[in-house]
């Protein structure tokens, strides 16, 4: 039989309980959970209480009302210890617990003494005797089984957290595979038979080097049905080509008209604009000719006439240089080559960490140094204590 207490509501919903008798006690020891605390009074007989931690909460940080009521519950169970004030009461976690075969049944000892506090109990306090005693309830759990499903709640959200890991790293990996399609620029040199067969996609103009040198966010313009310039506008890193501003879609159509001689001549031309990821490229085209991938991702802008206002001012902004573009497209290659590393390597060290974090929690899960040899006490180092077999039971008492 077990005897559940409720501690003081304004601390929090804790839940305190001890066995009926050694018996039980040997049942508590055996079956204890993570969060559970054990305590009991000092080098003297007592019942033994636990606490009932909240999941992850450190057993240094107990509520100073709470520790009053578990040390004075246990100093109200010790036939000793409540006849005398001043007494202390020893608590660590249950983790902390040694038992050997050669101990007595409901006889412990610690594995680490320095994870054992004392409390100074000056005298019982029968207000809080009492209001614990208000609470108790008498039950006779199956111990066994409660922590046979506590072990499966854990093994279950070990799990869930593992699958939920492996699809994130799914996702992540779909995603540098699409970044990676996307950098190597392989799908400009497909020839699709619907395009193939749609000349009229196809547009002519001066030679282009930024044809075979562009970078993915570039857009391209270009008089449609007419010879005209290419005008390339620098997009933002991971802007979409849909969300350029109006008016830089209109300095962009301006400029392209204008340096077409047909196109400049007349009003009402269509300027079509694309990614320079979608410009089409085969070894049958003639220099500067080019066409597109998908005619889908083709915008087209009405020019009405054009405004000498918006040219005049490009003009006056025109710098002449002449750029090594490979050297260009390679340095951004090498950039974005050395970003991937980076990321690379700061997954790996996550994914270690969490590797490491995974391994320390299951080790504290399995409580493997509970049974460690040299942490246990055996017959011969009784026999060489010099104490009697009750000194020895009051010390683990």
């Amino acid at each position: 039989m077990v005897f559940y207490f409720k501690a003081r509501p304004d601390a929090g919903d804790y839940t305190i309980f001890m066995g009926l008798d050694k018996f039980e006690n040997e049942e508590l020891i055996k079956y204890g959970f993570p969060e559970d605390v054990w305590f009991h009074v000092d080098k003297m007989s007592s019942a033994h209480v636990y606490l009932r931690l909240h999941k992850g909460q450190d057993f240094d940080d107990i509520n100073e009302g709470v520790l009053e009521d578990c040390a004075q519950l246990v100093k109200a169970n010790s036939i000793q210890g409540n006849k005398v004030n001043n007494v202390d009461v020893v608590y660590t976690p249950w983790s902390n617990l040694k038992k050997t075969a050669s101990m007595d049944v409901g006889q412990v000892g610690f594995h680490n003494s320095k994870m054992v506090r004392t409390i100074r109990v000056e005298k019982r306090v029968n207000d809080i005797v009492n209001r614990l005693n208000k609470t108790k309830v008498e039950r006779t759990p199956d111990l066994r089984a409660e922590r046979e499903a506590v072990n499966a709640a854990e093994r279950a959200e070990r799990k869930q957290h593992l699958r939920e890991k492996k699809k994130r790293e799914e996702i992540e990996r779909l995603e540098k595979e699409r970044q990676a399609e996307m950098r190597s620029y392989k799908g400009l040199m497909r020839i699709e038979s619907e395009l193939v067969e749609k000349t009229e996609s196809i547009c002519t103009g001066e030679p282009v080097i930024l044809c075979d040198h562009g970078l993915l966010y570039l857009a391209v313009f270009h008089v449609d049905k007419m010879s005209s310039a290419h005008v390339y506008l620098r997009l933002h890193k991971g802007q979409d080509f849909d969300d350029i501003n109006e008016g830089v879609l209109e300095d962009c159509a301006q400029l392209v008209k204008a340096n077409s001689i047909q196109g400049n001549k007349v009003n009402n031309v269509d300027v079509v604009y694309t990614p320079w990821s979608n410009l089409k490229k085969t070894a049958s085209m003639d220099v500067g000719q080019v066409g597109f991938h998908n005619s889908k991702m083709v915008r087209t802008i009405r020019v009405e006439k054009r405004v000498n206002d918006i040219v005049n001012r490009l003009n006056k902004t025109k710098v002449e240089r002449t750029p090594d573009l490979r050297a260009e497209r390679e340095a951004v290659n090498a950039a974005e080559r050395a970003e991937r590393k980076q990321h690379l390597r700061e997954k790996k060290k996550r994914e270690e960490i969490e590797r490491l974090e995974k391994e320390r929690q299951a080790e504290m899960r399995s409580y493997k140094g509970l049974m460690v040899t040299d942490k246990m006490t055996s017959n011969k180092d009784i026999a060489s204590s010099n104490k009697s077999l009750q000194e020895l039971e009051d010390d683990f008492m």
